[in-house]
């Protein structure tokens, strides 16, 4: 019983002091939320990105939507953004959409006026997951993203885009709009910010440190895509 009780105080004692170390570190990087420190040789129990092998002092943040997940922090904004775009395509189809065609595009600058760089908008549109093509002077060709056959259910919200519909505006009226008032074409309007989500700020904070996020964050340009969903 003794040497029970020894050995529950030294581990006590070894996760108060990691605790402490944790929690100085945590002070030291300025971080706004606690870590977590995972032996190399726990951390394969993690579920990470396809070909994602964890390094000795590399950081990992949690994904945005998927609890059990783990991304490096360069990623989350861009995990985020694409995860938005996903959730429109995969809502218009589950509520029974012929086609969505995208109509235009606009890339806003800190001060709200609208920036032409035919560059970096594409590189925006690729990084967000949508297939666009601009002219030189910046404007979008009209194109069908998607097409689909008839839908094999009557329209409905899948269980986990229901989190989108709840706090997203655009899908909740999207969703509202369809199943309660028979939309048969509509469009909407995607917005994606430059600002830093909370994940995001989190992934900033740790590489102003200097330390290994997995490279380099990937901030989106304030852009506004305008869709047209047919039923």
């Amino acid at each position: 019983a003794r040497r029970q009780k020894k050995s529950s105080a030294i581990q006590d004692d070894a996760e108060f002091l990691q605790d402490k170390i944790l929690k100085k570190i945590q002070n030291e990087l300025s971080l706004s939320t606690e870590i977590v420190c995972i032996d190399p040789a726990n951390a394969k129990s993690l579920k990470l990105g396809i070909g994602d092998k964890p390094t000795n002092g590399s950081f990992y943040i949690k994904h945005p939507l998927l609890e059990e997940f783990y991304i490096r922090p360069s990623e989350y904004e861009l995990t985020l953004a694409r995860e938005k775009e996903a959730a429109f395509r995969t809502l218009a189809s589950t509520l029974g959409a012929k086609s969505i065609t995208l109509l235009d595009a606009k890339f806003l600058d800190s001060n709200g006026a609208i920036k032409v760089n035919t560059k970096a908008m594409q590189a925006v549109s690729t990084n967000i997951g949508i297939s666009a093509t601009f002219d030189k002077a910046g404007g979008v060709s009209r194109e069908v993203c998607s097409e689909f056959g008839p839908p094999r259910k009557e329209p409905f919200v899948p269980e986990e885009l229901k989190v989108w519909t709840e706090f997203d505006p655009d899908l909740r009226t999207m969703a509202r709009d369809r199943l309660e008032g028979h939309l048969i074409k509509h469009r909407i309007s995607l917005k994606f910010k430059d600002n830093f989500s909370g994940g995001g700020k989190i992934a900033a904070e740790i590489a102003d440190k200097g330390l290994d996020i997995g490279g380099s964050i990937t901030k989106n340009v304030n852009s506004v895509w305008i869709f047209e969903v047919e039923y």
